[in-house]
């Protein structure tokens, strides 16, 4: 039977896959945010250096000078190369990805291994932080009843395997909910996140954004990031080998971060139905 139930599970999470990417159709996720914000210039060099060279078999590829490098040589990008894609634009329709994507011109992309691999170590992640090990009034989103969520929520649901709402005030803002707090200052939206080289002194830019996302959708007054270094490759067995999950925050939510991130929301809608525009003329 062990056989049968992996395999039940896993036709179970394709299923959710497809919903999740159905849902996603609908709008940008948090994590699409900073790809947008590449693709609306208001990331400049100083986060993304993503740029071709030749190489010496006559071809050209993508590099980046900007990253921490591990004993091994193995480089951590201050911007991943999947946020590059996103932004690169496809010679066959001359759009970024992100955009053709959403317009329905280009096929979305599989999930990485290495995203897979991190989504898998959510719940791992929050249980051996200080949200599941202590008494918090922390929520792990996948663990929890829908029926027990706060109303203002419940009304924006889009998406209940994975948890997806869909914001208040831009309906083309969707946010796939990963973990919140309640304390006696407010409400903290929590991101978590693993990786494999565990170089990270701080929060990359495009994490941030994500986060930012996921308050904003949420309603709630601050941010923070949950970073397990090293973790995304690494099994349960030996995760008593691994560094302790690193806390990035909390931080306080500006009103003028949260106008921000609509506006890109709204403005990347534009780009997307322009395209389909563009396709049906």
């Amino acid at each position: 039977m062990g056989n049968l139930d992996a395999l039940l599970d896993e036709a179970a999470a394709a299923a959710d896959r497809q919903e999740w990417l159905e849902t996603r159709a609908e709008g940008f996720g948090c994590s699409d945010l900073g790809a947008l914000w590449l693709i609306l210039g208001w990331a400049g060099e100083d986060v993304f250096d993503w740029h071709e060279v030749a190489a010496e078999d006559g071809t050209t590829k993508w590099v980046s000078n900007l990253y921490v490098s591990a004993p091994n040589g193995e480089r951590d990008y201050v911007t991943p190369r999947y946020l590059m894609e996103s932004w690169q634009t496809m010679k066959r329709c001359g759009l970024p990805r992100l955009i053709a994507e959403k317009a329905g011109r280009a096929k979305p992309r599989a999930q990485s291994d290495a995203q897979a691999e991190g989504s898998h170590k959510e719940r791992l992640l929050f249980q051996h932080s200080r949200l599941g090990r202590f008494e918090t009034q922390a929520f792990y989103a996948p663990d929890v009843e829908v029926a027990t969520l706060p109303p203002e929520w419940k009304e924006r649901i889009v998406s209940t395997k994975p948890l997806v709402l869909r914001d208040a005030v831009e309906p083309r803002l969707l946010c796939t909910v990963e973990a919140w707090e309640y304390t006696e200052r407010g409400a903290i939206a929590w991101e978590l996140k693993t990786d494999r080289l565990g170089l990270r002194r701080r929060a990359p830019w495009a994490q941030r954004l994500q986060a930012i996302g996921q308050a904003t959708v949420l309603g709630t007054d601050a941010f923070g990031l949950i970073y397990g270094p090293r973790w995304a490759l690494t099994d349960e067995p030996h995760f008593a080998d691994l560094p302790e999950p690193v806390q990035f925050g909390p931080y306080i939510v500006k009103d003028d971060d949260r106008a921000m991130i609509r506006r890109a929301a709204k403005l990347g809608w534009e780009l997307v139905e322009a395209a389909r525009a563009q396709q049906k003329g």
